[in-house]
């Protein structure tokens, strides 16, 4: 498999429309909202500039299958937090384990980070797995951290890390025997 890693520029924003014009993809995402505006939301989200976020569009070649959007915390830890996801259509499709691995595998060689950070819902049970098989530690739980809109309940935050020292290992090592991946640069 061969993939391409891009920066956002603001072009294929189809993608994001597609991923967060889906109720069921937005929802694992963490869009816990009953009235959600997909338009205010990409201009907040993804077409703000951030200094201290790097948003990456990955490709299954020239095909764009998804996003990953790289906040970066306190240079001299050296630490970020991420998000992403990849289409709607694709999920449950075993890609996002590639994807993953090569996210990761750029931003440990790439950006020279020591620690990868991300929050999952508790009912994200696909996205807790994943993380699990690559090897981030459950560092810790936020009990009923954020509102529901839709059910009305309160949601437990589970809080994931990995460090450099701890990648690869011998699932992610296999993944990416098999993974090409490619950096665009501008």
């Amino acid at each position: 498999m061969f993939f391409l890693i891009k920066e956002f520029d603001g072009s294929q924003l189809s993608l994001y429309y597609e991923c967060f014009s889906d109720s069921n993809w937005r929802y694992n995402f963490g869009v816990l909202v009953k009235n959600f505006d997909v338009d205010q939301y990409l201009s907040r989200v993804a077409l703000t500039k951030y200094e201290s976020v790097r948003r990456l569009l990955l490709f299954d070649r020239s095909k764009p299958i998804g996003f990953c959007h790289i906040q970066m915390f306190d240079p001299p830890s050296r630490r970020c937090i991420i998000s992403g996801g990849v289409k709607p259509n694709l999920i449950g499709t075993g890609i996002g384990v590639y994807v993953a691995c090569i996210v990761i595998d750029y931003i440990f060689r790439k950006l020279n980070m020591n620690k990868i950070c991300c929050k999952v819902y508790s009912f994200n049970s696909r996205s807790i797995r994943l993380l699990s098989k690559i090897g981030f530690t459950l560092e810790g739980t936020a009990r009923e951290h954020e509102y529901n809109e839709i059910t009305g309940k309160f949601v437990d935050v589970h809080f994931f890390g990995l460090l450099y020292r701890e990648y690869p290992n011998e699932f992610v090592k296999k993944i990416l025997e098999k993974t090409k991946y490619e950096y665009a640069e501008k």
